[in-house]
């Protein structure tokens, strides 16, 4: 990763090259910098990311909520359809401000008292109300005991379960989800990648981040082919 820092009528803008993950705890350390500046106003541009991964969701949370903390404000701008999806997955896009392009961004930090429009990201983003429900169990032993908790969002990449009981990150599972009462059971292996914050996402607390490691293709399929005839068209944004 490299980020270079400019400055535009008054906006600190990050301009993040490469991909953010697991290797990104310069993100974390330069928006720091930016704080005892007293820089409260950050705007990261997305335009020359490459990825982001789960881990790299967790650097975003800590930047942005150590901006929260310190009453400031952090923007996206120019992120990847890919990169909203993932947002998508884990509850973020309720909590990210994303703009598509960097005018509109920096227009939005006029007048703004709170770090998030919360009705604005509501307008932005309507939301799929998936109703189904996923079976899962650690993997590592036939005995474990096995869970049924409800599917909050789906992608062809993972899925966002709510409910009180949660699984530790990394933790692997087998699962068993139907997309329809006449659709035919389907089986995945996955991996904890990510747990709701209480703070930042109250609306999905407690829940957990879950991607696919080993579906079959087939099954894959169906599923990006079930979110597509489903999920109403997120207005307002191109991404």
């Amino acid at each position: 990763m490299n980020i270079k820092v400019r400055e535009q009528a008054g906006i600190t803008i990050l301009d993040i090259e490469g991909k953010v993950d697991i290797n990104s705890a310069e993100l974390i350390e330069t928006v720091g910098w930016l704080l005892k500046q007293n820089r409260m106003k950050l705007l990261c541009n997305f335009a020359q990311v490459e990825s982001v991964d789960y881990s790299g969701l967790s650097v975003l949370a800590v930047a942005y909520k150590n901006v929260s903390n310190h009453k400031g404000m952090m923007k996206f701008v120019n992120v990847s359809k890919s990169t909203v999806d993932l947002f998508h997955v884990v509850q973020l896009d309720r909590v990210f401000d994303i703009y598509e392009d960097e005018g509109s961004a920096i227009v939005s930090f006029r007048g703004r008292s709170s770090t998030v429009d919360k009705k604005l990201l509501r307008r932005r983003f309507k939301r799929l109300d998936i109703h189904v429900v996923v079976e899962y169990s650690l993997a590592v032993s036939r005995k474990t005991k096995s869970y049924k908790q409800r599917v909050l969002n789906m992608s062809g990449e993972g899925l966002f379960v709510h409910g009180r009981h949660t699984l530790p990150v990394g933790s692997k599972l087998k699962m068993k989800l139907k997309l329809s009462p006449e659709s035919d059971a389907i089986d995945a292996g996955g991996l904890v990648s990510w747990l709701a914050d209480k703070e930042l996402q109250p609306h999905a607390y407690p829940g957990m981040g879950i991607q696919f490691t080993d579906i079959g293709k087939e099954a894959q399929e169906d599923i990006i082919s079930f979110i597509e005839k489903n999920v109403t068209h997120r207005s307002g944004t191109n991404l």
